[in-house]
């Protein structure tokens, strides 16, 4: 798969932990590989290490690069794996995670700008200098809002986008601009210049926004079960959209729309419990839903007939 156009289904890793509080809920390294192999086996091509799937708030940079180096190695030749940098510290620290990536044989490392917006020559610096610090690895930038030295919140805009683009090897977002403005003119502005990856209610969000050129989407329920994430795709690329409405209405709006009341990552990891994919122990302070909304998401898994 070219990394200069990424298109498909991405699929974020969920991070396991082990049910040890002495040894404050270490990374599950063993069910980590195990679940890379399951969404490779069950169709998944792109899988992405990713700052709030992959539970970034609750690891230390050094077990981002850990998980980096163990998603990398267990894609290997199978698909197309993407590291990422963290979500704290400075910019030397995401140059040298950059770096560490890319060392691995990281074919694409996922960035998100780290601190509180001052200006767009700020922000483009810091793209900048993992770029320069880098050598052949590709760059995919992480769009998503953040707090602004301004006052409110800073959304990522098509034109300081485009003065990311001008910076060699950078190939692609994830736009999560969590703006429907914001969104629609990044798909419109951008899509023919670079991959854009859409987020947030996965497939809707796929079939709302393929007919402006966007090249895929971060999967939702497709982490539990990935082909259909597959089918959809290739049912909005052959242009069948009634087909690929009829796959999002089954096998994600119901679960979806049950698991939002109880915290979609949380509910996310219970969900793939349910499917004896991986345990649904958090490392706190993230916790795991209760018993009885668990019991309820398996309700909705079993009339979609996942279970």
């Amino acid at each position: 798969m070219s990394v200069e156009k990424i298109e498909g289904p991405v699929f974020p890793i969920v991070t396991p932990f082990i049910d040890d509080a002495a040894a404050d809920y270490p990374v599950d390294k063993e069910g980590l590989k195990k679940y890379v192999d399951y969404l490779l086996d069950d169709g998944a091509k792109i899988i992405m290490v990713a700052s709030a799937t992959t539970r970034f708030a609750q690891l230390q940079e050094s077990e981002i690069r850990e998980i980096n180096e163990i998603v990398v190695k267990q894609v290997g030749d199978r698909g197309l794996p993407i590291a990422s940098t963290g979500i704290l510290g400075s910019t030397r620290v995401h140059i040298e995670t950059a770096q560490h990536a890319e060392a691995i044989g990281a074919p694409v490392i996922a960035c998100e700008y780290p601190w509180r917006y001052q200006n767009t020559e700020a922000l483009v610096d810091y793209f900048r200098a993992i770029a320069d610090n880098t050598k052949d690895i590709k760059i995919f930038l992480h769009v998503t809002p953040g707090r602004s030295e301004l006052g409110g919140q800073y959304r990522y805009n098509v034109e300081d986008i485009r003065e990311i683009l001008k910076i060699p090897r950078v190939v692609g977002m994830k736009e999560a601009a969590g703006d429907p403005e914001i969104s629609m003119s990044i798909w419109k502005e951008l899509s023919d210049e670079t991959s854009v990856i859409v987020a947030s209610k996965g497939m809707q969000s796929f079939i709302t926004a393929a007919p402006y050129g966007v090249s895929g989407y971060f999967v939702g329920t497709g982490n539990i079960v990935p082909r259909y994430s597959m089918e959809l795709y290739e049912q909005v690329v052959a242009g069948n959209m009634e087909e690929a409405q009829a796959i999002c209405d089954k096998h994600e709006m119901p679960f979806l729309n049950s698991a939002k009341a109880f915290g979609w990552h949380a509910a996310l990891k219970a969900g793939m419990a349910e499917m004896g994919i991986m345990s649904d122990v958090e490392r706190p302070p993230m916790v795991t839903i209760r018993p009885e909304e668990r019991a309820e998401l398996g309700k909705v898994m079993r009339k979609v007939g996942w279970i």
